[in-house]
């Protein structure tokens, strides 16, 4: 990775590029369970996310899943409580469902007063609790800044411990409340963190059998959960990916959204012109081929490089990032919660 004039040059291998995070889910022994993950941006340990990073007045963003593996879908309540570090105070909230049958009317509605932040899975349609199925994950993501006792660091200066982020989760189920909780340590940092990008790649399933006039495929969703947004300026895009669909050979390709722009050709590159938000996603990107049949070429594997653009600062930015790429069945949508 590296860093130049507001453009952060991030290349997607095995150890590091254009994506962020992923702590392991957390679950109660014995079966059905409830899970719940944090999923962030940090120095990394082996891999893992070792802390959540914290900037005095600058912006971090933790996304959480919550889910569950009971046969079915829960019947009453989803809600996650999180316990956020001395100093981090809550600026906004958003809702991302991944998983199948979407898009749902389904959102994280959330109260209270920092520390401690109440969230609760509305159904938009009833505005009553929105019944979770097991083939789905909600996730919160949550930006938040740092105040004091958050302490400022100067450029360069060694992470700081900055006390412990924790979470819990709630479902009812036919079978009772399923609960889980999870907690991971704090670190104030020298900041802005630079945007950090997140690419999740979502199998799209044609809902009728495959034909020559089907569509099979997938969506690129690219989410910033950094501490800057990713701008678009007269120079350079706010994302530019390459190497998006290497050596795959499938008929009928597309590849379309708002605000992006792909280059077809062996290898092939797109750009997105538009802003992603901390905290936020960018419209998704949408393969899609002509039969579904080719879906058996899609896989977990691919590296995608790319650069995500932002507005210089006026302090040099620690260069962390790091990378993950996911593949998840059915869709995603995204909802803000302000």
């Amino acid at each position: 990775m590296n860093l130049r004039g507001g453009i952060l040059v991030i290349a997607a291998t095995a150890a590091a590029g254009i994506a962020a995070w992923a702590a392991p889910g957390l679950a109660i022994a014995g079966s059905p369970n409830a899970v719940v993950q944090y999923m962030f941006a940090g120095p990394q340990a082996n891999g893992t996310p070792a802390a959540l990073e914290l900037v005095n007045g600058g912006l971090s963003t933790i996304t959480i899943g919550a889910r569950h593996d009971y046969a079915g879908t829960s019947t009453g309540p989803t809600t996650l409580s999180l316990d956020l570090p001395p100093g981090a105070t809550l600026v906004r909230t958003s809702t991302l469902i991944t998983g199948a049958g979407l898009p749902v009317p389904a959102k994280w509605q959330c109260s209270g007063q920092v520390p401690r932040v109440d969230c609760a899975l509305i159904d938009l349609k009833t505005g009553g609790p929105y019944p979770l199925p097991d083939s789905q994950t909600a996730q919160l993501m949550v930006v938040v800044k740092g105040a004091s006792p958050v302490p400022a660091l100067a450029a360069g200066a060694a992470p700081v411990d900055a006390g412990t982020a924790s979470v819990s989760m709630s479902t009812r189920t036919p079978s009772g409340d399923l609960t889980s909780t999870a907690s991971v340590p704090a670190q104030a940092v020298a900041g802005p963190l630079p945007p950090r990008i997140v690419l999740t790649q979502v199998a799209y399933t044609s809902p009728t059998p495959a034909t020559g006039s089907t569509r099979g495929g997938f969506d690129i969703m690219v989410r910033n959960v950094g501490g800057l947004d990713a701008t678009t300026s007269s120079t350079r895009p706010a994302i530019q990916m390459s190497s998006v669909l290497k050596n795959l050979q499938v008929r009928g390709l597309t590849l379309s959204g708002r605000a992006w722009k792909c280059t077809p050709s062996a290898d092939i590159t797109c750009t997105y012109r538009g802003t992603v938000a901390v905290g936020a996603a960018a419209e998704a990107l949408q393969v899609r081929w002509k039969s579904s049949l080719d879906a058996g070429q899609l896989t977990g594997a691919w590296q995608i490089n790319g650069t995500a653009g932002f507005a210089p600062q006026p302090a040099p930015l620690p260069p962390s990032i790091s990378s993950a790429t996911r593949c998840q069945e059915g869709h995603m949508q995204h909802h803000r919660n302000d």
